[in-house]
């Protein structure tokens, strides 16, 4: 039993498109067995705004906080996310117990990384989660852009090894790798949700069991043309559909998943070689054979993206610099004994 709980208002966001998408049946398909046949999606947040969401049903949702921030969210006040999510666990775990006909497998949370709720209450779910069901937990994080303010991206780094902890294992995304290229703040976010959604089609419990453990990225690519090497197909993903930056030279492996027309496909052992020589990791591969598919959907799973190659330099910075003042005019005020 798989089910998706999004946290927060990019969170929930993610869970609702995956309805609109149509995603769910076919992520059923993938993941069933004899003795696991639903699934289910639920979504809180502490903004009233989780009222307009257009397509999961309004039974699977739930807005917190209500004495608190009136369905005014949280804002970027993490610890008041945190409070809320410690006040009225009840309710979420109220409502996925109300979609719970038997015990998960596992469950993927979903949520976005510098805003209060998020960032504060998607660990404290998370954790519940688990000790309540005994099941493994797999985080889908959203890293805020740089355009979002300094706050969200604060918040993001100084959270990130709690939130990351709170899982078993994390997908990792950049919003700021996308407004970079020039997009703005909300096509970035629609952009990476459809992203998210296109991979989740590939997948299966034992693509899940590969994120367990560790911190990781994926990348999604449709390919229409009738012959291709895996290895432009691989080069082609790193290039331009991977949204996180990372240290190759630090990841563990790659993870290569094809569903559809495999025939398009070839050069399987060179493009192995290729990886190994290039990043020094093996090059796995997990195949979906699709008689009379037209074109082969791909993905690629990077396993090890925990250096963000300098992601957040600029905020240690400030913070570090922050923290050097504030020593300074505290030596400053003492007076020398000697």
């Amino acid at each position: 039993m798989l089910y998706l709980v999004g946290v927060g208002g990019a969170g929930s966001k993610i869970v609702d498109s995956f309805h609109r998408k149509n995603v769910v049946k076919k992520l059923i398909s993938r993941i069933q067995t004899r003795d696991q046949e639903r699934f289910a999606g639920i979504a809180a947040d502490t903004s009233e705004k989780i009222k307009a969401l257009s397509n999961i049903p309004p039974e699977h949702t739930v807005m917190i906080g209500k004495s608190r921030v009136k369905g005014h969210g949280t804002g970027v006040d993490v610890s008041l996310g945190q409070r809320i999510a410690k006040e009225e666990l009840g309710l979420v775990m109220n409502l996925l117990r109300k979609t719970v006909s038997e015990k998960p497998w596992a469950v993927v949370i979903f949520a976005g990384l510098g805003g209060g709720t998020g960032t504060g209450a998607a660990p404290l779910i998370a954790r519940k989660i688990k000790d309540t069901y005994r099941c493994k937990t797999l985080g889908v994080f959203i890293l805020p852009s740089s355009g979002e303010g300094r706050v969200y991206q604060k918040n993001a780094y100084e959270n990130l090894e709690k939130v990351a902890a709170s899982v078993d294992g994390s997908l990792f995304f950049d919003n700021n790798v996308l407004t970079e290229k020039g997009e703005d703040i909300l096509a970035a976010h629609q952009i990476l949700n459809q992203h998210i959604q296109s991979f989740f089609r590939l997948v299966d419990e034992g693509f899940l069991e590969r994120c367990f453990g560790n911190w990781s990225t994926a990348g999604y690519c449709r390919l229409d043309s009738d012959h291709v090497s895996v290895k432009e197909v691989v080069e082609r993903i790193l290039r331009d559909h991977i949204y996180l930056r990372f240290n190759m030279e630090r990841i563990r492996k790659m993870v290569f998943i094809a569903r559809g027309d495999l025939d398009a496909l070839f050069g399987h052992d060179f493009a192995q070689g290729w990886a190994k020589n290039k990043f020094g990791v093996d090059l796995e591969y997990q195949f979906y054979g699709d008689t009379g598919a037209r074109g082969v959907e791909t993905g690629l799973l990077i396993v090890g993206t925990k250096d963000l190659n300098g992601r957040f330099d600029d905020i240690k910075e400030v913070k570090g610099a922050g923290q050097a003042s504030e020593l300074e005019a505290l030596l400053k005020d003492i007076t020398p004994i000697f």
